[in-house]
């Protein structure tokens, strides 16, 4: 029996050591000959200029805070111009595309051998990792910090939780440090933070203050450097506003990037100009609201033209749609289900779906595009396989006891 479970767990593990080979593989080989993105060519110019510590003290740095500052500073340092090679910053990317695989197995360890493995394996096909290791955006950085985060704290309350008090605590507080640095690559996830500090608050009160201790030491310090220099104590970008009228304006159709129209007579703001179109107009932003979450839902890649061939962009293509759609349709499964029944009839993701829909949630509001929804890709992962397994066990017991077997 031990020699049995002993080869099991080796097969387990060439299995895993091959998935993550092939993806470091195909992550090498099959990647675009220079990194795109719609946002690429301004972090390829911010990032450099981030090496300079007087940049920092600029009240115009970052285009006024506009910018993500994590991510730049992240380019900032693989690039010493905009000119420089970008092997080393691919390399990083890809390295965090693969922990973010590893982390889908984490995520989903205690539910089972073939939960883990299949959770792996849908990782590991996914196309959305590639595309946010080959883009020169903030989805990569951003998700490998939020799902580590996520998986300190989804460790605390599972496989970590005999560890002594101590320990417990620096896991906490680093999980916190983790969301605050996620929260200077991108402010919307400060909603998240909320959802994941309240289910972490229902769960595990004590450890809840301690994650937003350490969520507060970034965020404060940032602030902290704004009123030194630009007089204002806010850790936010400053384009939510705009980002707002992009998304909601007499002239959108989709919801996404365009670019903006010309204020209203008699509006000076682009908040004030979003809040009136918005009570002016409520059937064409219900209309809208609705286009924006289909467009969030659309699956995402980076294809690699001169790579693959036309016939295998559309195979990939339909590939992508049908794994994305499929693994969003899970997650809908869950949270509905969720409602009506508790663990363990349905899986013990709470944690993971609330950070999920949350994510998902902060965009509709704003300007959508399917990019955004990236990295919470290994989240929704995590919650869809294993949905799909205590789906298919209910399914058998119910056919079982029907039948008297």
């Amino acid at each position: 029996m031990l020699t049995t479970q002993i080869r099991v767990q080796r097969l387990e593990l060439a299995w895993v050591l091959v998935l993550l080979g092939g993806m470091a593989v195909v992550l090498a080989l099959a990647a675009p000959s220079e990194v795109v993105g719609a946002d690429w060519w301004t972090f390829s110019r911010l990032g450099p200029q981030t090496r300079d510590f007087e940049y920092w003290l600029a009240p115009d740095a970052f285009a006024g805070n506009y910018w993500s500052v994590g991510y730049s500073a992240f380019v900032g340092l693989f690039l010493a111009d905009p000119t420089a090679s970008t092997a080393w910053l691919e390399l990083a990317q890809s390295a965090m595309a693969i922990g973010l695989a590893v982390m889908v197995y984490g995520f989903t360890f205690r539910f089972g051998r073939n939960v883990r493995v299949v959770s792996l394996s849908v990782a590991v096909l996914n196309p959305a990792l590639y595309g946010m290791a080959w883009n020169g955006g903030y989805e990569i950085l951003l998700s490998f910090l939020l799902c580590l985060a996520v998986l300190l704290i989804w460790l605390q309350g599972g496989e970590l939780s005999a560890r002594n008090k101590r320990t417990q605590i620096l896991i906490a507080l680093s999980s916190g440090l983790l969301l605050g640095l996620a929260a200077l690559v991108a402010s919307k996830l400060l909603l998240v933070i909320v959802s994941v500090l309240g289910t972490l608050f229902i769960q595990r009160f004590r450890f809840s203050f301690v994650t937003l201790l350490g969520a507060l030491i970034p965020l404060t310090s940032w602030a902290l450097r704004n009123q030194f220099v630009r007089s204002t104590p806010s850790p936010l970008n400053t384009n939510g506003p705009i980002n707002l009228w992009i998304g909601n304006n007499p002239d959108a159709t989709l919801g996404g990037y365009m670019t903006p129209p010309p204020l209203p007579s008699g509006q000076s703001s682009y908040l004030e100009a979003t809040i009136m179109h918005v009570l002016s107009q409520p059937e064409f932003t219900v209309a809208l609201t609705m286009r924006k979450v289909l467009r969030l839902a659309e699956p995402t890649y980076v294809y690699p033209n001169e790579v693959f061939a036309p016939e295998m962009l559309v195979i990939l293509h339909m590939f992508t749609a049908v794994l994305s759609l499929g693994l969003a349709f899970f997650v809908l499964i869950y949270a509905i289900g969720r409602l009506w029944a508790k663990p363990p009839i349905t899986p013990p993701v709470g944690l993971l779906a609330a950070t999920t829909l949350s994510f998902f949630v902060v965009h509709i509001p704003f300007l959508a595009e399917p990019r955004f929804r990236t990295p919470v890709e290994p989240l929704v992962i995590a919650v869809a396989v294993p949905t799909v397994f205590y789906l298919w066990r209910r399914i058998r017991t119910s056919f079982s006891e029907r039948s008297g077997v």
